[in-house]
């Protein structure tokens, strides 16, 4: 067999693949991967409901109950009787969802398909979102019915996400990756010199959200469990309401830095200053009781701000250790405007996706304040551009 013979073999066995593996296959892993979310939290709370004695009702409303969970994972809404409109997402269970899409991703990649990148994104992302309004739609099995249309966004954002970095990630260097590459390249060399600094402000800004988490626990440790003892749910209803808590650990660390930036959070009826607590009643949940009393606070919390600043400073520090000295001041500016913007409109963005609310009182907005988002951006995108100038103009005058 001639080499020419065998290339035409390959080419026509390339394209077979290409004809198995269509549109519609794509988008039947998209649809596996928003099922296997599914299929995951209906085993969960099936379990809890099979264990707890004192859990009533059909089964069918377990699987509404999942549903409604997938739902505000992906930034849905839902209605519940009384309360009325509930809005909370456990930003844990949607980076979940995010990695399930990526697994899902990986036999599509496997393939060698040569279908275009935008192609195949679009029929993956196409078949997540048609199968998580479905899913979503059986939420209507249990009380709290969802509104369907909130999803959406969601359930193309998250297979995006997934399957962005799952072609970002293939170690068989398929066309989608070259594709992607390609596509990486095309943006300007001074914007990517700032990616890794801005991940690693954004690392910076979230461990300092962890430690304020942390400190406020650990000196509410004794309010946080009188209020867990106050609730009679049972073994598998407290395992249920600490892994629901423990789901929104990624809101409550994005809360905490927008915090830190001194602007402050809205907690219901309570206002939670840099400097004092506004007096409010509180529903009983455990996490709640890391907030500290009403009236002022330490004078130590007024160091938070301080600490964004220095990120700030160290993401200017780090655009200038990474560049020349003989690079214009532009350039690092420009750097160190986009690594600075990665990591504080990053923190921002999670801070107001997983912001929560209940009905329309007291408990209607969970989250940062306007105020709290900008002066984070600012502070840090200040920080950092006042830094990297300093920084050259020393570098410069040797």
């Amino acid at each position: 067999m001639s080499v020419l013979d065998r290339t035409k073999r390959d080419e026509r066995t390339a394209s077979e693949y290409d004809e198995r593996i269509g549109p519609g296959v794509i988008a039947g892993y998209g649809a596996v991967a928003a099922g296997a979310l599914l299929l995951l939290l209906f085993a969960v709370l099936l379990v809890a409901w099979v264990t707890d004695p004192r859990s009533g009702g059909q089964w069918m409303a377990v699987l509404g109950l999942s549903g409604d969970v997938w739902s505000l994972a992906h930034g849905g809404r839902l209605h519940a009787p009384v309360v009325g409109s509930v809005v909370f997402a456990p930003l844990l269970v949607t980076f979940a969802a995010i990695a399930l899409a990526r697994t899902a991703a990986r036999p599509v990649l496997a393939t060698g398909s040569r279908r275009g990148l935008w192609l195949t994104t679009a029929a993956f992302v196409g078949g997540y979102a048609v199968a998580g309004v479905a899913i979503s739609a059986l939420g209507y099995l249990a009380p709290a019915t969802p509104s369907l249309v909130w999803v959406i966004p969601g359930a193309l954002v998250v297979p995006v996400l997934g399957f962005v970095w799952a072609v970002a990630r293939d170690t068989h260097d398929g066309p989608l990756r070259a594709e992607l590459s390609a596509q990486y390249d095309r943006i300007p060399p001074v914007v990517r010199k700032a990616v890794r600094p801005g991940l690693e402000g954004l690392a910076a800004l979230t461990g300092l959200g962890a430690l304020i988490v942390l400190i406020a626990v650990l000196t509410h440790l004794s309010r946080i469990g009188a209020v867990g003892a106050t609730l009679d749910m049972g073994l598998v209803g407290l395992a249920m309401l600490w892994g629901g808590q423990l789901a929104a650990l990624p809101n409550v660390l994005a809360w905490a830095t927008t915090w830190a930036s001194g602007g402050g959070l809205q907690i219901g009826p309570v206002d939670l200053g840099i400097g004092q607590v506004s007096p409010g009643t509180l529903p009983a949940f455990p996490a709640l009781g890391a907030i500290p009393e009403a009236g002022p606070l330490s004078p130590l919390m007024l160091l938070a701000p301080a600490a964004v600043v220095a990120i700030g400073a160290a993401i200017g520090w780090r655009v200038t250790s990474r560049t020349s000295v003989l690079s214009s001041v532009t350039s690092k500016l420009t750097q160190a405007a986009v690594a600075s913007g990665i990591a504080s409109v990053t923190v921002v963005l999670v801070a107001l996706v997983g912001r929560a609310g209940l009905g329309d009182g007291a408990m209607a907005y969970v989250g940062p304040t306007p105020l709290a988002c900008l002066l984070l951006i600012v502070e840090v995108m200040g920080a950092a551009l006042l830094t990297t100038a300093l920084v050259h103009w020393l570098r410069s005058s040797h």
